[in-house]
């Protein structure tokens, strides 16, 4: 007589390993008749726990339950792995890739006879890495990430860092996406998580009041460790390709880095905007020549971003006295003026509809919705994500 089927809520994810993390997922239901599960995502393993079934499916007692079998796949219906776990209620999986992952169980008796599968359940694991065009929408609270994966219509938490914490995502491994990091003032230590290979680094590489400017600096398609120290008015860059340290004078004790790849070589170029006089001072990397361009006035904040889609970073400033940005679009040397946001909004352009521009965004704090203008389709979204004592950026 068969085993009817365990019944498995998939909970949570939580990685294991220090740092201690937690990410929150949404409720994962696979049925299988009175026996419940949960899942745990280590830093590299994934783990079923359940408690045994006590009847068959006719509904007499189960005396002779011998095991379960675990089938998992990257597609739906579709399953590449198979493990015999044995007559126990809890299993580790070390082999599942990132991404998602859809799993079944049987349960089997002492004559090998096994139960139909169960229903399909499915994980979406991305390390917090967000790959793919469209950008996420993050939060940093006290050490906590949240983030909203609008491509996968996905939200994740998890625990990297502490208060007093400054975030700063970035592709700091070459694996194609964003990777959780954060700079500790205090220490001037950073703290890199890589999605892909669920190891942690700390990195020493700045001091207490520098401003961390992470960008790629060499061109190697990983993101580059970089302060800028306004004390000195000198960025400090470790190339990520050379493992070396440089120093270059650009800027003084009251400017705001602005990097951003103004000239289209696919390097970050070192860029300050000068509240002072309204003038930005780029660095160009491809020639080493420099320009200044006076576009801003007194509290504007830099929104660098390649809103017309030509590959280049376009000067932008977002007025929060009247809610208006104001873009000078690299492509033709044009200007607009977009009202899109209110006094007190922070500023978090992205590219959230995956058109390879950067759209208008702006976080409230007030009530912790994002206003999105989509440049695809000059269209508006609104998400609620947040609370009002949140860093919000793109990720």
């Amino acid at each position: 007589m068969v085993a009817r089927l365990p019944e498995v809520n998939m909970l949570n994810v939580q990685w294991l390993k220090r740092p201690s993390c937690f990410i929150a997922l949404s409720s994962l239901l696979l049925i299988m008749s009175s026996l419940h599960a949960t899942v745990e995502d280590a830093l590299s393993a994934t783990i079923l726990s359940w408690r045994a079934p006590s009847t068959n499916t006719d509904g007499t007692p189960l005396t002779d339950l011998a095991g379960y079998k675990l089938y998992c796949g990257t597609q739906r219906g579709v399953y590449t792995q198979s493990v015999n776990v044995g007559n126990v209620t809890k299993y580790t999986l070390t082999t599942l890739p990132l991404g998602t992952n859809y799993c079944v169980a049987t349960a089997y008796d002492t004559t090998g006879t096994e139960s139909a599968y169960s229903n399909e359940v499915s994980k979406i694991d991305q390390g917090m890495a967000v790959s793919g065009k469209q950008s996420g929408m993050a939060l940093f609270r006290n050490g906590s990430w949240y983030l909203y994966n609008s491509e996968s219509d996905i939200y994740y938490s998890a625990q990297w860092g502490v208060a007093g914490d400054i975030p700063v995502p970035g592709d700091y491994d070459g694996i194609g996406s964003k990777e959780m990091a954060v700079f500790r003032p205090s220490n001037g230590t950073w703290y890199i998580f890589n999605a892909a290979t669920r190891t942690q680094r700390a990195v020493k590489f700045g001091a207490n009041g520098d401003i961390p400017v992470p960008g790629d600096y060499d061109g190697d398609g990983k993101t580059d460790i970089a302060v800028y120290r306004p004390s000195e008015g000198n960025w400090y860059i470790k190339s990520s390709s050379t493992n070396t340290n440089s120093i270059v004078k650009w800027g003084v004790s009251t400017d705001v880095p602005a990097v951003g790849d103004y000239d289209g070589d696919g390097k970050a170029d070192i860029a300050v905007y000068r509240p002072s006089n309204g003038t930005w001072y780029i660095l160009n990397s491809s020639t080493n020549s420099s320009k200044a361009v006076v576009w801003g006035s007194g509290s504007d904040v830099p929104v660098v971003g390649d809103y017309d889609g030509d590959g280049k970073a376009d000067i932008a400033v977002y007025r929060s006295s009247n809610g208006t940005w104001y873009i000078l679009n690299s492509s033709n040397n044009s200007s607009k003026a977009v009202v899109w946001g209110s006094s007190g909004d922070v500023p978090a352009a992205g590219d959230y509809d995956g058109d390879g521009k950067a759209d208008l965004t702006v976080y409230r704090p007030s009530n912790g919705n994002w206003y999105v203008k989509k440049s695809s389709t000059n269209t508006s979204k609104v998400v609620k994500w947040g609370i009002s004592t949140d860093t919000a950026l793109a990720y």
